[in-house]
């Protein structure tokens, strides 16, 4: 019986990040077709981010770049490339993705680390400080060559952009990522910092 609740409650998990994303998508959709067009509207801000997470578990602290770091640091968003995508002045939709290959058994595998999501800023002044959040679904693939683990999980940050010169900007935050428990993978909770650099395309 406790397997039995155990799985329900996985599943329960994984179908509530999966309506998530569905419901960012719709969103997203919405501030598309409804929003008129602005300053930043078709800018894209094209980054990469360093990380220290911890994860409460584990008890572990772990260092996350942009092609690397510990496989605990992949669950979530923290590090690793990014793309950002202004559909208005305060809102852009922002997918990221991290990968490490992991060699050992005779065998390579391959981690990936991934997101998507918006944020709101509270600013639409480029030029400065601005500050912001974001949330979104966050899935992690970790292929063993013969078989494939995955884990769905949800993010939300509190971060700040920092302009350095024309079109590059410095990026802070600090967020919170919760992995779901599925057959392969326990029930994740992730803290941790970011520091990275943009550029920014198009015109700003």
């Amino acid at each position: 019986d406790g397997r039995l609740g155990a799985s329900n409650t996985a599943a329960g998990e994984v179908l509530m990040s999966r309506r998530f994303v569905v419901i960012l998508v719709l969103v997203a959709a919405f501030f598309i077709s409804v929003r008129p067009a602005s300053a930043q509207q078709g800018v894209t801000e094209l980054g990469f981010d360093m990380a220290i997470a911890y994860e409460t578990e584990s008890e572990i602290f772990s260092v996350s770049l942009p092609l690397g770091g510990s496989l605990a640091a992949l669950f979530g968003p923290q590090g690793g490339f990014r793309a950002g995508f202004f559909l208005g002045d305060l809102v852009s939709l922002e997918p990221s993705l991290n990968f490490q290959l992991l060699s050992g058994n005779d065998e390579t595998e391959i981690a990936v680390g991934s997101s998507l999501r918006v944020l709101y800023h509270f600013s639409a002044d480029a030029t400065h400080s601005r500050f912001f959040l974001a949330a979104g679904p966050t899935f992690t693939l970790v292929d063993f060559g013969s078989d494939s683990s995955t884990q769905f999980g949800l993010n939300g940050e509190l971060g700040v952009k920092l302009p350095i010169a024309d079109r590059i900007g410095g990026r802070l935050g600090v967020g919170y990522t919760r992995g779901f428990e599925t057959d392969d993978f326990y029930t994740r909770n992730i803290i941790y910092a970011t520091a990275g650099l943009s550029m920014f395309l198009g015109d700003t």
